[in-house]
């Protein structure tokens, strides 16, 4: 565990209680003597506090340190997901968020299925204790498009992941963009991929459709993962000619 989540952290007295305290001083066995780490994902900055007074149900802090963190978010990564199963998306969340993962936009495919409905507190609650044990200190940001079309309409550098085999191998879907310095943002279709009508599409809007060469079928968790570390990959090319 790298730090603590509190929304407040950076005022200079807190209060721990609830299941904070209980997983800080009744799990870990945390001591009074040991400063800690707070973040509130926010403004990039760990927040040191020294332990002033333990009870039974809270713990007093007061601030003695601010330290700026080199973990926040760089290059902008944006990976935009057709929605599949819940338990699937909230499996792979705690990876993309790793994978350092800006904004992850989710949109109703034409094989999405419409029962599920996306819990996005739930999700939320997933990043923050990701960003506990990971270090990372921004949280990653949602966003809930209606369809493909709007997707389209509202992004201009973007490649799809389809998995066809007549699709384009990714260095090439890229070279579309990463030639002019311009990270791609990558539509990853549902369990399936897209259907007729969302490649007629993403034809209508020029966009690559991309695949991994001699690969298995993927599902669609493993392609959005595989996507956010292509991504870092191919941003540090950036960085190397830009």
């Amino acid at each position: 565990m790298r730090f603590l989540y509190h929304k407040d952290s950076g005022n200079p007295y807190l209060e721990l209680s609830g299941d904070s305290y209980r997983h800080i001083f009744k799990s870990r066995r945390h001591k009074k003597e040991q400063s800690l780490l707070l973040s509130n994902l926010k403004d990039t900055k760990l927040y040191e506090y020294s332990v002033s007074e333990i009870s039974r149900n809270s713990a007093s802090l007061t601030l003695i340190n601010t330290i700026t963190s080199q973990c926040h978010t760089q290059p902008y990564i944006h990976i935009i997901w057709a929605i599949v199963d819940s338990n699937a998306i909230s499996k792979a969340l705690p990876t993309l968020n790793e994978l350092n993962v800006s904004k992850l936009s989710f949109f109703y495919a034409d094989f999405s299925q419409r029962n599920t409905t996306l819990n996005l507190e739930r999700l939320k609650n997933i990043l923050i204790h990701s960003c506990e044990q990971c270090g990372r200190s921004t949280l990653l940001e949602f966003e809930i498009a209606v369809d493909l079309e709007s997707v389209c309409e509202k992004y201009r550098n973007l490649c799809a992941f389809d998995l066809r085999k007549e699709s384009l191998p990714i260095s090439q879907g890229f070279e579309k963009y990463t030639n002019n310095g311009i990270l791609p943002v990558i539509v990853v279709g549902p369990e399936g991929g897209f259907s007729t009508n969302e490649r007629k599409t993403l034809e209508k809007y020029k966009i690559p459709d991309i695949r991994i060469p001699n690969s298995f079928i993927l599902q669609s968790s493993s392609a959005c993962i595989f996507a956010a570390s292509a991504l870092q990959i191919y941003s540090q090319s950036l960085k190397s000619h830009f």
